[in-house]
């Protein structure tokens, strides 16, 4: 059930002299007086209504988002060139629909975890909460250089996300996972097999084991890229930004890429009728 049961109280010092609320009020106050005893009649039924009006008037859920993942989902300052594209989701969700992006830079299945991330999370979702969990690129990560990232395939990668689903699920909430975005290359082709496809591979798999709704974010954004022109991808990527940081970064991306990434994970949702569309626009 996504939708929160509201009780409206109506503390207004407008309504303290409704007939609906007077203390002492006898009908008997009005015999004699039909037309006087319609026009209060009127006047609360008019009220009820427009209570009830105002309750319809909001889109309250029960249900809230909350976004587990890295630097390519996560939330940067408004006016920074580069966004995750779970910034953009809550433009995607129905009024009253809460989206917490605890996504941060650089993390893990296992950093995230370890760095007291998910413990400090987990404690405020709430039954019937929606929890996706986007990671897989810093665990892909090479072993000798993110050690402190790096997860083994096979094992302890998808242990891990296993731990993170079964913990949800205790909560009352429903885990969701989704494949990561797409990393790009500077000549026009998408690099969409290799190390981080097995890792989103695992994903797939973890998803149908556990029976998790998945999200194939990874491989519905590379379709779409691959129909497109370069000049039309490039703005997607900080490598845009054009400076000697970031001239080979097509991994971030700025907020149109961020927007294209989070327009796929919804229309993905919608497509395949998943139980968090009823969230979404």
């Amino acid at each position: 059930m996504l939708y929160r049961t509201i009780n409206f109280g109506i503390e207004s010092n407008r309504f303290d002299d409704s007939p609906c609320k007077r203390k002492g009020y006898k009908s008997s106050n009005f015999v004699g007086n039909s037309s006087l005893e319609l026009l209060h009649g009127y006047k609360c039924l008019k009220r009820i209504l427009w209570g009830v009006s105002l309750m319809l008037s909001f889109d309250m859920f029960a249900a809230d988002i909350w976004l587990v993942g890295d630097s390519t989902m996560c939330d940067y300052p408004r006016n920074s060139m580069q966004q995750g594209w779970g910034m953009h989701l809550p433009q995607f969700c129905k009024k009253g629909v809460k989206v917490y992006n605890c996504a941060k830079g650089g993390r893990s299945t296992k950093s995230f975890r370890e760095q007291g991330f998910w413990k400090k999370m987990i404690a405020e979702v709430k039954e019937g909460d929606f929890v996706l969990l986007g990671m897989a690129i810093n665990d892909s990560a090479n072993k000798k250089i993110r050690p402190q990232n790096h997860t083994e395939l096979g094992g302890e990668f998808e242990d891990n996300l296993k731990q993170y689903i079964k913990e949800i699920r205790q909560k009352g909430a429903i885990p969701m996972l989704t494949t990561s975005t797409v990393i790009y290359s500077a000549n026009g082709l998408t690099r969409n097999a290799g190390t981080l496809r097995k890792y989103n591979e695992a994903i797939i798999l973890v998803a149908k084991e556990t029976g998790t709704d998945i999200v194939d974010l990874n491989d519905c954004a590379f379709r779409k890229i691959k129909a497109m022109q370069f000049a039309e991808v490039y703005p997607m990527y900080m490598a845009s930004a054009d400076t000697e940081e970031q001239k080979n970064d097509y991994c971030h991306t700025t907020a149109k890429g961020a927007l294209f990434f989070s327009d796929c994970f919804v229309q993905l949702c919608k497509k395949d009728k998943l139980p968090i569309a009823a969230l979404l626009k």
